[in-house]
């Protein structure tokens, strides 16, 4: 029985990164975000993004060993999830890492910072919390309209 790293998403952007990266050469965090951008479960989600990291031109020859550099290594160690690196956790650490910031202008990183506001939004909006304050809530505005 083989152990699997990474969930699908997450071999699959691996895979496109050996593509995009010269033979022994180290996966840093702008290129991995960029290559899990383009993935299906994340392209098109955040558009701003992908402008910002657009996709690097793929090359004539394939990357069999890549290494990932220091900061995506500590990235992979902690967005394990059931033994797996969990791709949506890597998104989610990438995105809130300060090292992302590297490289863009000034107004890029309003573009990033809006991002990761929208992005904390949403994780509220779904989470458990909010669903039982807005509970409680609606109770309490009930017995308030009651005679």
């Amino acid at each position: 029985m083989s152990v699997k790293k990474f969930d699908e998403t997450m071999q699959s952007t691996i895979d496109s990164a050996k593509n995009v990266l010269p033979e022994k050469s180290s996966l840093d965090l702008q290129c991995l975000f960029a290559v899990l951008l383009q993935q299906p479960e994340f392209q098109g989600r955040y558009p701003n993004l992908e402008s910002l990291f657009p996709n690097p031109p793929k090359l004539d020859s394939k990357a069999e060993n890549l290494k990932p550099d220091k900061v995506v290594r500590s990235l992979f160690k902690d967005s394990r999830l059931d033994g797996m690196i969990s791709s949506e956790l890597v998104f989610k650490n990438a995105l809130f890492h300060d090292e992302l910031f590297e490289g863009l202008e000034p107004n890029e990183r309003i573009v990033l910072q809006s991002v990761r506001a929208r992005y904390s939004l949403d994780e509220y909006k779904a989470s458990s919390t909010r669903v039982r304050l807005v509970r409680n809530l609606a109770r309490f505005g009930s017995f308030m309209t009651d005679e």
